[in-house]
């Protein structure tokens, strides 16, 4: 475990990147089985879902883990909710030029972005936006024991 602990004090873009890519990933299977999963878009949206999530935790990765950045577990939930619905947006637009892309779009681009978002949180994007707050809290929690994320509050990585 201290391994574990000094990894992501050590490398906390990295760190959140694949908790974020891997747990998004998991919930997009686990939740379109047995469905769509087995065609070409199910696949894309399960890779989709997981890159996303993984870019934001990426950009979210130091706020989460340093606690001298986020004192309290609570700052960290929030913003590994953030990095979810920053994955979401980024979700939305791909979708969007999807959509446009085929021609199949029957209203402004702009429009269909937020109705994308909209509908996305309310189908399943709301759960990913709880099981990124719990592994923010979770891995700021673990930071917090590491000695490696004393005093830090720049990322290396």
């Amino acid at each position: 475990m201290s391994s574990f602990r000094s990894f992501v004090g050590r490398h906390p873009r990295i760190a959140t990147s694949l908790a974020f890519g891997l747990a998004a990933t998991a919930l997009v299977y686990v939740s379109w089985i047995p469905g769509p999963m087995g065609r070409l878009e199910g696949y894309r949206l399960l890779l989709a879902a997981g890159f996303t999530h993984a870019f934001a935790g990426a950009i979210s990765g130091p706020r989460v883990i340093y606690p001298s950045r986020q004192p309290k577990l609570l700052h960290a939930g929030l913003w590994g909710a953030g990095a979810s619905l920053l994955a979401l947006l980024l979700i939305s637009f791909m979708l969007t030029i999807d959509i446009v892309r085929t021609g199949r779009e029957t209203t402004h681009p702009f429009i269909l972005v937020f109705l994308t978002f909209v509908f996305s949180f309310l189908g399943a994007g709301w759960a990913h936006m709880l099981l990124s707050a719990a592994i923010g809290c979770g891995l700021h929690a673990v930071a917090a024991q590491s000695p490696s994320t004393e005093g830090r509050s720049l990322s290396p990585d």
